[in-house]
């Protein structure tokens, strides 16, 4: 009698006689899939790391905004100032009309400063623009609300610069908004994954968006 010949034919994947025909993984190809494997932990990994510092940013920047916005409220009704003086250096930063004003100042000649004073804040009634209510700088240079300019007063030279604070709550609300549309993506993206893929095996609903062919599950938007 003739035996049967075990050589596959054309349209059949690679087997061994009398067993049933499936994929064959060499070695090569088995050490490739576990170094995927890893590459792709370690990808995940990261993202997640990236993702978290990112949130305690924009959590750190959303507190300092929530500040700048309550000082720049709160500048229309009290002008605030903090100031300290070394034997080197006099500086100060003062809040008021919704601007921030910073001034640095050093003696004029090879002198000590005499208003030597540890940091301490003044509350005043508001007067007006903070870059005219100051002794040091008389003309400054102003463009878009912002303001800078070098003077002398006294025994004292130095120079002084104004930011408006609505500048400072903008940049501060960058991370935080940018935080916000993330994860209004990342929650429109699993809600479309939710949506198109079964959520018990993972198989592709698009074709069968109604319930799952595979395991029949039916996704929660339909039922």
């Amino acid at each position: 009698m003739r035996a049967k010949s075990c050589r596959p034919r054309r349209w059949m994947p690679t087997s061994t006689c009398g067993r049933t025909p499936g994929l064959r993984l060499t070695a090569g190809a088995f050490s490739g899939a576990q170094s995927f494997g890893v590459e792709g932990n370690a990808a995940v990994e990261w993202r997640a790391m990236r993702q978290w510092l990112f949130t305690i940013l924009a959590s750190i920047s959303l507190a300092a905004c929530l500040t700048t916005c309550g000082l720049w409220v709160r500048s229309y009704t009290a002008t605030e100032t903090w100031r300290r003086g070394t034997p080197q250096t006099w500086e100060a930063w003062t809040i008021g009309h919704g601007r921030l004003l910073y001034i640095r100042a050093r003696p004029a000649a090879a002198s000590k400063l005499n208003r030597v004073e540890d940091w301490h804040r003044q509350t005043e009634a508001p007067n007006g623009d903070v870059s005219r209510d100051q002794w040091l700088v008389t003309v400054f240079h102003e463009v878009g609300g912002f303001a800078w300019g070098t003077g002398i007063g006294g025994v004292y030279q130095g120079w002084a610069a104004v930011i408006p604070l609505w500048c400072l709550a903008g940049l501060t609300s960058v991370l935080p908004a940018t935080w916000v549309r993330g994860a209004l993506n990342r929650r429109k993206q699993r809600q479309h994954i939710r949506l198109v893929r079964c959520i018990g095996c993972g198989y592709d609903l698009r074709a069968t968006p109604s319930r799952c062919p595979e395991c029949g599950t039916v996704p929660k938007a339909v039922s």
